[in-house]
């Protein structure tokens, strides 16, 4: 099925409790426009109220460069759509 339009993804809490206060609005920024990136390039396989589900875990340091930091997380968000 060919998807159009617009998709929403809404994350109710993100919890960054490992990231420095400082660098909190980068990553969430940085996760943004990589999901954005992400979705636009590969689309989604399933579509509309997909239950909750978890991606792999990141193995990136939290105190990190916060664009790697939210690129990372992003992608795991992405595998978890997907």
């Amino acid at each position: 099925m060919a998807l159009t339009g617009d998709v929403v993804v809404e994350i109710d809490e993100l919890d960054l409790g490992g990231v420095p206060p400082a660098r909190r609005f980068a990553v969430a920024a940085a996760l943004e426009r990589e999901l954005v990136r992400l979705v636009a390039d590969g689309g989604l396989s399933t579509v509309a109220d997909a239950p909750e589900r978890a991606g792999p875990a990141v193995a990136v340091p939290l105190d990190g460069n916060p664009i790697l930091v939210g690129q990372a997380l992003a992608r795991s968000v992405y595998e978890g759509l997907a």
